[in-house]
């Protein structure tokens, strides 16, 4: 199922308000682009990572769109070799993904809540059993087993703490602070899941 990633280019980064943001790019067999963004906000070192369809760049719903096209499975590990390869560069980072819930192609809401979505499920899945497999044999990487892992399946919301963070109670506390960004951080309940 995650088998073969696609090749994938970093474009370019910018400065932000709070940090940097870096843009990465792939294109699918059938010449969809996806964009992937990866939003590093210095004062809590975390990188909120975020991917979707070059043509709704510019759309309110562009992370509840389906990429279609049956290259889920292979886009979801670009994109987890496109957070591996960010993270050679940035080694104390922590991540955070937060999944939205599904429009259908005509782009009406499915009748998927904000919890528990299926993209929640299978990131978790992907971030946790296929990222492990993948980076086993790259001492560059420090495997998902050794980050502490943080969710709120109510908000679809998954945290991978860096081990090199020893007080992990406060840094969440501090995660909730980019609640001006990402509103849903405003009101999370992580709960500490050790392995999926």
């Amino acid at each position: 199922m995650f088998d073969t990633p696609f090749r994938f280019v970093n474009l370019w980064n910018k400065e932000t308000e709070d940090g940097r943001k870096y843009y990465y790019k792939f294109s699918l067999p059938d010449k969809t682009r996806i964009n992937v963004e990866i939003d590093w906000h210095k004062d809590v070192d975390l990188s909120v990572v975020k991917f979707y369809r070059d043509k709704d760049k510019n759309s309110n719903t562009r992370f509840n769109a389906l990429i279609g096209n049956g290259y889920a499975s292979r886009t979801i590990l670009t994109v987890i070799l496109i957070v591996g390869d960010f993270f050679k560069k940035h080694q104390s980072i922590s991540l955070a993904f937060m999944a939205a819930e599904r429009l259908t192609k005509s782009g009406a809401k499915e009748d998927e809540s904000k919890e528990d979505t299926s993209r929640f499920r299978i990131y978790r899945y992907a971030l946790t059993a296929v990222a492990y497999k993948w980076f086993s044999g790259q001492e560059s990487f420090v495997l998902p087993s050794k980050f502490k892992t943080y969710s709120d399946s109510s908000l679809s919301t998954l945290v991978f703490v860096n081990p090199r963070i020893k007080d992990t109670e406060t840094y969440i506390d501090k995660i909730k602070s980019l609640s001006i960004h990402y509103g849903e951080l405003e009101t999370v309940s992580f709960q500490n899941n050790a392995r999926y």
